[in-house]
């Protein structure tokens, strides 16, 4: 919990979408009175507004690419809009940022400019959103000119983003910083650095740490001197990973930037995961520094109704956070057009248990039931678009048992739909996990491949139950040909082999496998407490669990420390520290 004698800070950060929605002209009061006016007399204190993205901006810079600027003809209706309004606001009043500015100023809230320090969203190259920095100059992207990438590579998802190891990158962010505290009426700027996070090869990120502390020094020396000729303090925000490794090994030293009093707010984490960010950490790290730690929702609603929202609010509150950031829930919770609650549930108005055709925007739509992880999983076909939508093809072996527990997911109905999918011998595969995929060869060898190695597992799994084998094994026996490890579709990337045969086989034949001892097992802890017994004793058991440890035994090791800890009221830390070793381990 925050201290006492700091004030709570509650920002909103806003990505810029107005722009994009009212007029041509859009008017001063479409940007005054709709998007910043509402905050007048909130907790608020400080309205956070998107520049843009991609190295292309929408706001009166001198220094970046503004949006469309030169462009007279436009495919896309919105990005006409944006570009118009974006003139006429220049034009005008000077730019969006100082009509903004003005507008804050006018209602006693604080304005910061966002810029977002990287994109990797996969836009064509000649789109009017992917900037001329990026196509003029491919040698500075992470992914390399010449290098070949495919989906499920780990650059493929990074490729097109900005290699902050280059220079001439991070002077061009540095200006752009720059520019908004030096020219624009700004009280403060926050570097994004999770709108994309991923600033290096992952593989040099860690080490390139310094880079991005060197540039984040730079502004804040940039940053104080505008302070000073402006007689007031201009606040550096900077929205970093979940955790304080994540963070590090994502090239930013936040505790370093925290430490020099480099920063003055530390937004934590993306916001769509708001419980995984560990706010504690940070509040720890500004302990006794002038630095404010704020957590963050973001695009949660309607996901997540108000109570969730409140409840995720009180645990920054508990772990620490000096304030929260909203990003783009708007200002308040509950929308009084939904009065008296916003659900996040909305009733389907069609539905079906069978083949179902219809129309949608004038396309042709076909949808096939097609259990997959979820009993309601549907395949969705587009003939005249030659494109198959499914939730059938994953990324990795699929999750025929999932350790979190759930229904059993008979592989025999989700073969069914690999099959009807091979069948519509697509040109284009849209999944609902993993890449998108292109070319029917392509298509049709990857769900053979996958709905292959399924039914591998399955028929193993079956004759090995045939000839009596119990579970153990089974799993001993069985295991994927090497041929399946060339695709990463077929690889145990999420999930195991031995567990999915575990699940097959009390899917068919229920919990008991032939093995005597499982018939009437002594209870726990009582096992366990005879079993460390047997072994010797305590003292005696943790020697065989160090040695299996050693050895590399994992599996061994695993079995020993879990008698360990259950035969033992309140475990020592000791104990609890070997099973967590044999885990990692075999993890």
């Amino acid at each position: 919990m925050p201290s006492a004698d700091r004030p709570i800070r509650v920002l909103t950060n806003d990505d810029g979408w107005i722009l994009g929605t009212y007029g041509p002209p859009i008017r001063k009061e479409d940007l005054c009175d709709r998007m910043v006016a509402p905050h007048e007399g909130t907790p608020f204190d400080t309205f956070i507004w998107n520049v843009g993205g991609r190295e292309v901006f929408s706001y009166e810079t001198e220094v970046g690419e503004r949006f469309a600027w030169d462009v007279t003809t436009f495919a896309d209706p919105a990005e006409r809009t944006r570009a118009e309004n974006l003139h006429h606001l220049v034009d005008s009043h000077g730019g969006p940022l100082a009509l903004i500015a003005q507008s804050c100023h006018r209602i006693g809230m604080k304005f910061f400019a966002s810029l977002r320090m990287n994109t990797h969203y996969n836009t064509d190259d000649d789109a009017l959103g992917f900037g001329r920095f990026r196509r003029e100059h491919p040698e500075l992207l992470i992914g390399r000119p010449g290098e070949e990438l495919h989906p499920g590579d780990p650059l493929w998802g990074l490729r097109t983003g900005k290699d902050f190891a280059f220079p001439a990158v991070r002077d061009l962010m540095n200006s752009l910083a720059c520019e908004l505290v030096e020219r624009c009426d700004v009280d403060g700027i926050e570097l994004d650095f999770m709108r994309h996070p991923g600033d290096f090869r992952p593989q040099e990120a860690y080490a390139n740490r310094y880079l991005l502390t060197d540039m984040v020094q730079q502004l804040r020396r940039r940053m104080d001197a505008a302070g000073k000729t402006r007689g007031c303090k201009l606040e550096l925000a900077v929205r970093v990973a979940p955790t304080l490794d994540d963070s590090a090994r994502l090239g930013m030293a936040v505790e370093e930037w925290i430490a020099e009093g480099l920063v003055d707010l530390v937004i934590v984490g993306l916001g769509f995961n708001p419980f995984e960010a560990r706010v504690a950490e940070f509040a720890g790290a500004a302990a006794g520094t002038g630095c404010r730690i704020l957590g963050c929702f973001e695009a949660l609603r309607p996901v997540m109704d108000t109570e969730v929202l409140r409840a995720i609010a009180a645990r920054y509150w508990d772990e620490g956070a000096d304030g929260l950031v909203n990003i783009g829930l708007g200002r308040f919770f509950r929308n009084p057009d939904h009065a008296p609650f916003s659900p996040g549930y909305l009733p389907a108005t069609v539905t079906f248990d069978a083949p179902f055709k219809t129309r949608i925007a004038g396309l042709e739509v076909e949808f096939y039931p097609a259990p997959s992880d979820a009993t309601d999983s549907v395949s969705i076909w587009f003939p005249e678009l030659d494109i198959a939508v499914n939730n059938l093809l994953w990324p990795a072996f699929f999750n025929i048992f999932a350790i979190r527990g759930e229904e059993y997911r008979d592989p025999r109905i989700l073969l069914r739909g690999l099959d009807q999918l091979h069948g519509f011998n697509a040109e284009h595969q849209i999944a609902t996990h993993g890449p998108p995929l292109s070319g029917r060869s392509l298509i049709s060898a990857t769900i053979s491949r996958y709905r292959d190695a399924i039914q591998f597992v399955f028929d193993q799994t079956v004759r090995g139950a045939n000839r009596g084998l119990s579970l153990d094994e089974l799993i001993a026996e069985v295991c994927l040909p090497e041929l399946f490890d060339s695709d990463f579709h077929t690889q145990q990337l999420y999930g195991l082999v031995e567990h999915h045969i575990r699940q097959v086989y009390t899917g068919l034949f229920g919990w008991f496998d032939e093995d005597e001892s499982k018939l009437f097992p002594t209870p726990q802890p009582e096992k366990a407490a005879k079993m460390i017994a047997a072994f010797g004793g305590i003292d005696a058991s943790r020697q065989l669990c160090d040695q299996a440890l050693g050895q590399k035994d994992y599996r061994w090791s695993i079995e020993v420390a879990s008698h360990l800890v259950k035969s033992q009221v309140n475990a020592p830390e000791e104990d609890r520290l070997r099973l967590a070793a044999g885990l990692k381990g075999l993890g």
